[in-house]
């Protein structure tokens, strides 16, 4: 990657303001470490849970299943891996699986959210690549699809850099679902790394604000 796309992308985040600071993502973690990873779910209706993914677990399906579709309708042959930013308990992961279970699926969170993940893919019979938020530079290969929704843009900016300059180059497709104050910079981000971006509405049972950014490399 040559070093003037790198500057730009670096100034067209180092523009952007992270909502979630770190004191924010401490009392989150702190919360769900006290919170029990059971394998009856009762953890996706926590106040935890609650303040970061659509909630009750009904609901939370329902949302993830549009969005797997989605994938599905974007990408007329299925990609074979995907590396998903911020999955949360896996929900989106599951759905996907139960459309295409041929596909290699790797989630990269942070530790404390990492527990949920594991029970709940393995309850659902998912097998699943998971990995630690610190553990990117092991994670960095070729993947056929990066896909972040509601993720990059609660992470800290050096970190979003990060991700964007080790995984983008090696992805063929990328997907970004988030709101819409948040747009402007992913679709420059995107458009930089691939050379298009299309700007897709929202889907069915979601914020009438959320955005769906679709690049392919051509």
């Amino acid at each position: 990657m040559n070093s003037d796309r790198n500057r730009k992308n670096l100034s067209l985040l180092k523009n952007y303001k992270v909502d979630c600071d770190e004191p924010f993502w401490e009392k989150i973690k702190e919360a769900l470490r006290r919170t029990p990873a059971d394998p009856e779910f009762n953890f996706t209706y926590s106040p935890v849970m609650r303040t970061l993914v659509p909630c009750p677990l009904r609901e939370n399906t329902k949302q993830m299943h549009e969005r797997a579709k989605s994938i599905v309708d974007l990408i007329k042959t299925p990609p074979q891996s995907i590396i998903e930013f911020g999955g949360a308990y896996g929900n989106l992961c599951c759905e996907y699986l139960d459309l295409e279970p041929n596909t290699e699926y790797s989630i990269v969170e942070f530790e404390e959210m990492l527990k949920f993940t594991k029970v709940f893919l393995e309850e659902n019979g998912k097998k699943v690549n998971l990995y630690n938020h610190d553990e990117i530079d092991a994670v960095s290969k070729k993947y056929d699809l990066f896909l972040s929704w509601h993720a990059v843009s609660e992470m800290p900016v050096d970190y979003q850099e990060k991700i964007f300059e080790e995984f983008l180059p090696q992805c063929k497709y990328a997907i970004i679902g988030d709101m819409k104050e948040q747009i402007p910079v992913y679709k420059e981000v995107l458009t930089e790394y691939y050379g298009n971006c299309q700007i897709l509405g929202r889907l069915p049972y979601h914020h009438s604000e959320q955005i769906i950014l679709f690049a392919e490399r051509q």
